[in-house]
Formats: structure tokens, C-alpha cells, sequence
């Protein structure tokens, strides 16, 4: 897989944001199951029209959701303070249990 540069990307998405279009999309996805496992048998009345509607509502909040990070247009450097550093790891050689070597990360 090619690096990506901050020019590959035009949004971001807050984990918030993430989570719920994750809740959202498990409903949509729950709420069609039950539409097809219904199939074509007898239901109470109205069952379909709530399903459809709450279907109807919650691909609505998605698109509201999508709309919002859309709008969220990244910086094109970040600033140094939310930048996160990370050492690259050192492996040392070790003697472990009984005698037996072992790599461990520092």
C-alpha cells in the first residue's frame, strides 16, 4: 500500500462521529433483516410502515452525519502540539527461563 499524504485526504472524522455511523449503519442493517425475514408473511398492522419509517429516519441521520464531516476540512500541517510522537522500538537479546534466550521489546 502507497504512503498517503495530507493532500490524499479532504475531511476527517471524530471518533464520535465514527461510532455512530457505526450504531447507525447496524440499525439500518438490523431493521432490514427484520424487513426480509418478514418476507412476504402475515405482520401486524402498521409494522411495515414503522420499520420503513424508522429506516427512512435512521439512513437520514447518516446523511446528516456524512454532511457533517464532509464540513470538516482538515489542516494542511497539524499543529506541533497534536502531534504524537511514537520511539521506534529497540530490541535487546535477553536469557530467559533455564538458560534459554529470548528477544524482548524495550
Amino acid at each position: 500500500m502507497s504512503k498517503k499524504s495530507a493532500e490524499d485526504f479532504a475531511f476527517g472524522m471524530t471518533l464520535d462521529q465514527l461510532d455512530e455511523s457505526d450504531r447507525l449503519l447496524d440499525l439500518l442493517r438490523a431493521q432490514g433483516d427484520l424487513l426480509m425475514a418478514a418476507g412476504g408473511t402475515d405482520v401486524a398492522d402498521g409494522t411495515i410502515t414503522v420499520i420503513g419509517a424508522a429506516i427512512f429516519e435512521g439512513a437520514d441521520e447518516m446523511k446528516d452525519l456524512i454532511r457533517q464531516v464532509n464540513a470538516q476540512v482538515l489542516d494542511a500541517e497539524p499543529e506541533a502540539s497534536t502531534r504524537v510522537r511514537e520511539m521506534p522500538a529497540v530490541y535487546g537479546h535477553c536469557v530467559g527461563v533455564a538458560g534459554r534466550s529470548a528477544t524482548h521489546v524495550h
